[in-house]
């Protein structure tokens, strides 16, 4: 059973007795695939019969620009919105759609055009913040991608050049200081995941390990 598969078959499984949209969140280093996932996943769960939709926490991170003149990076919490972040996660927790600018990597700022997320069965929150503490109330099943260091620097460095059009100097200079904030800010999410995800440079997931919650949440 493809990786994809596997997840979707455990996520319907843990909210099958669920009345409302169950809120599931993919977390970690960036570049890790975790927009792809959240797609893969979203796909797969329809095709087995349960509807589901996606939203990515970089809506909510301040311009890239912003961010350089401040001095911080995307893990740091003073870059996002979190107040709307919370208010997007209630809304859809609660059935209510949600209105918001989907994040360009290439610019570093909002699209233009605005999309509109409507609760499914299944609601999928993915992001370096998807497991900022004020969240965790709303979610239901928190996936952590992680991977070896030299792994999540190659991948970081090839996605600067690829998706946001840097030179080879500019998108491997502020690795190592965005590996400091990772793991200031965003690493610690490892601990409060239900499921710990592996990923190699080729993209490829495999199930690392389990927390246990009173409840199977890992291996299929």
């Amino acid at each position: 059973m493809k990786f994809t598969s596997s997840l979707a078959h455990r996520v319907i499984s843990l909210s099958k007795d669920n009345t409302s949209p169950f809120i599931v969140a993919i977390c970690g280093w960036a570049d890790t695939g975790k927009s792809t996932l959240a797609k893969l996943l979203c796909e797969e769960l329809q095709q087995q019969g349960t509807s589901a939709d996606w939203i990515s926490t970089d809506a909510f991170l301040m311009d890239r620009n912003l961010r350089n003149k401040l001095g911080i990076t995307g893990y740091n919490t003073a870059s996002i919105d979190t107040d709307e972040l919370m208010k997007a996660t209630t809304q859809l927790s609660c059935g209510a759609p949600y209105e918001y600018f989907p994040y360009e990597n290439r610019t570093g700022t909002r699209a233009a055009q605005s999309r509109s997320i409507t609760p499914q069965e299944i609601v999928i929150i993915e992001g370096i913040h998807s497991l900022h503490i004020a969240l965790l109330p709303q979610l239901q099943y928190k996936i952590f991608i992680d991977a070896p260091v030299d792994v999540m620097k190659f991948l970081r460095i090839k996605a600067n050049m690829n998706k946001r059009g840097m030179a080879v100097q500019e998108a491997s200079s502020r690795v190592d200081f965005e590996l400091e904030e990772f793991r200031k800010y965003t690493a610690p999410g490892k601990r409060r995941a239900d499921c710990v995800v592996n990923v190699t440079r080729a993209y490829d997931y495999t199930f690392a390990s389990s927390v246990d919650h009173g409840r199977s949440v890992c291996a299929p």
